[in-house]
């Protein structure tokens, strides 16, 4: 919940992508909403006003000429500065050292995921100025990585961020891969033969 406007976050940014929507070039003449979506949207991709979006969750223009274009483009990319800069507006805090991450997400629209998940606030990753979400992934080896994402990386920089050994395979090779799964009783063992 927005602690400000008493709102819940997804709908804090769906009002606030709707708003953008309505004053961009994707918004056309006969742009409609109806309950459920917004119709009518002109497609960033091909240009025609055949597009449209979930009202309640905006997080995307999706293009209904699926045999000529198909385009679902995120809306977030349109206008990324709809989200704050979330270390600004929510810095950590000896009570909530993960507030940043934790408001990050929720601006995603992870509000139900967030119980039970795993996940922890670095601040200034790879030296960019910007912090960011991490989540641990246990190996089977027992070693900890982490995948995660940026909050707000500088131009050329990537938005994702790994520390750790990530190899291609989990289990050290590819063909080690396929034997742990050749011993589990999924495919028949004829159909990755020829791999081996």
């Amino acid at each position: 919940m927005n602690e400000a406007t008493g709102q819940p976050y997804d709908n804090m940014i769906a009002g606030l992508l709707i708003d953008r929507l309505k004053l961009s070039e994707y918004w056309a003449a006969k742009t409609r909403m109806n309950e459920n979506s917004i119709q009518g949207l002109i497609c960033p991709q091909c240009g025609r006003a055949r597009a449209w979006a979930y009202k309640d969750k905006p997080h995307s223009i999706n293009c209904n000429r699926l045999n000529q274009c198909g385009a679902r483009t995120k809306t977030l990319t349109l206008f990324p500065d709809v989200i704050p800069n979330v270390e600004t507006s929510h810095p950590p805090t000896r009570q909530d050292p993960l507030q940043p991450a934790t408001f990050y997400l929720k601006l995603r629209g992870l509000v139900k995921s967030l119980k039970g998940m795993d996940y922890e606030y670095w601040p200034d990753i790879r030296k960019t100025g910007s912090g960011g979400v991490m989540f641990p992934v246990i190996r089977p080896d027992g070693t900890r990585i982490y995948n995660g994402r940026i909050f707000n990386p500088p131009e050329g920089a990537g938005k994702t961020h790994n520390r750790g050994e990530a190899r291609p395979a989990l289990f050290g090779s590819i063909r080690a891969s396929l034997m742990i799964l050749l011993s589990k009783p999924l495919l028949p063992k004829a159909l990755l033969m020829p791999i081996l």
